[in-house]
């Protein structure tokens, strides 16, 4: 798959999350888990979601990453117990936009790796990924998740 790699200006965006540490192989039941708890408490408290649901990514250890599971918000709102408010700031972003399993995202990051180092642009090392459609809805050849990193 060729990757297009772009340059965008996010706004601010409020979300909810929880905070996990978790091995790579564990990823999808973690973030079941997760966003089943971040939208029971969206519906406790009548809150709807604004955008895709997204993972943060503060390491690539793939036996102990350190992620954020969010939801995001059109407004500013509390969490509850170890669901927490945030809110990812305005800014420059990287992008590339990934179709089809999520065991083949490892290509799309290469890709924006190798677009960062040959222009020589300076990211804070921090991933997202956005999950724009639902892996039980479409096959996983169409999945699509858009990979962003934070310019400095």
């Amino acid at each position: 798959m060729n990757y297009v790699c772009q340059i965008t200006d996010e706004k601010d965006q409020h979300f909810l999350k929880i905070k996990k540490r978790t091995p790579a192989q564990e990823i999808p039941i973690v973030l079941g888990t997760c966003y089943g708890e971040i939208l029971t408490y969206m519906h406790e408290v009548n809150l709807k979601m604004s955008g895709a649901p997204f993972v943060i990514y503060y390491n690539m250890d793939m036996n102990d990453l350190e992620i954020d599971i969010c939801i995001p918000l059109a407004v500013e709102s509390k969490g509850r117990g170890h669901i927490q408010s945030d809110k990812m700031d305005k800014g420059q972003y990287i992008s590339t936009l990934h179709i089809g399993p999520y065991q083949t995202l490892n290509n799309a990051y290469r890709s924006v790796t190798e677009y960062i180092q040959t222009n020589n642009i300076a990211i804070t090392g921090i991933a997202y990924e956005f999950y724009l459609n639902d892996p039980q809805e479409v096959a996983p050849e169409d999945l699509q998740t858009r990979i962003m990193f934070k310019l400095l």
